[in-house]
């Protein structure tokens, strides 16, 4: 359990990194854009699509750090439709539902990604291929399965609001 725990705080170490250095991308390119555009009255060319890029890169790192925290979305209105005692288990078997439906996700980000590498497909502008950024899906969903799966194996990683409904903080 404490290699699970560890791993755990280093991918939430590194979907922080990218989520700050994307949205840097993403701001830069933005101001850039705009300063240039004001002051020339031209803007700098790509960066709109750099600027998708950050978002994007802060999107699926934000999808990461969300459900590592607890804070993403669940239907806490079931929450107290099971007794008590069904609560753990129910938990856990949400978590492994989860790490699942991540799972396919992934599974169909990389066939979507390998088929966009196959046909060569490029953006438009700057004519950059696409399958990098679709390899992201696959990249994010994947550690989401992996991290669900833990919360599934050992429920005491998983982050008091992703728990048990006696454990969610809410009354």
């Amino acid at each position: 359990m404490s290699a699970a725990r560890r791993l755990l705080h280093w991918i939430g170490c590194c979907e922080r990194a990218v989520a700050i250095c994307a949205f840097s991308a993403l701001t830069l390119a933005l101001v850039a854009d705009v300063l240039r555009r004001e002051v020339t009255g031209v803007g700098i060319f790509a960066a709109p699509r750099v600027a998708v890029y950050g978002m994007l890169g802060a999107y699926l790192a934000g999808l990461g750090l969300a459900s590592g925290s607890g804070s993403h979305l669940r239907p806490r209105f079931a929450d107290h439709l099971l007794p008590a005692a069904w609560r753990a288990g129910a938990a856990r078997c949400g978590e492994a539902l989860t790490a699942l439906f991540c799972l396919c996700f992934a599974a169909l980000a990389v066939q979507v990604a390998a088929e966009s590498h196959a046909l060569g497909e490029i953006t438009i502008v700057p004519r950059w291929p696409v399958w990098p950024s679709q390899a992201a899906f696959a990249l994010a969903f994947g550690v989401a399965a992996l991290r669900h799966a833990i919360f599934a194996l050992w429920p005491a990683l998983a982050p008091a609001a992703a728990g048990p409904a006696g454990n969610s903080g809410t009354p």
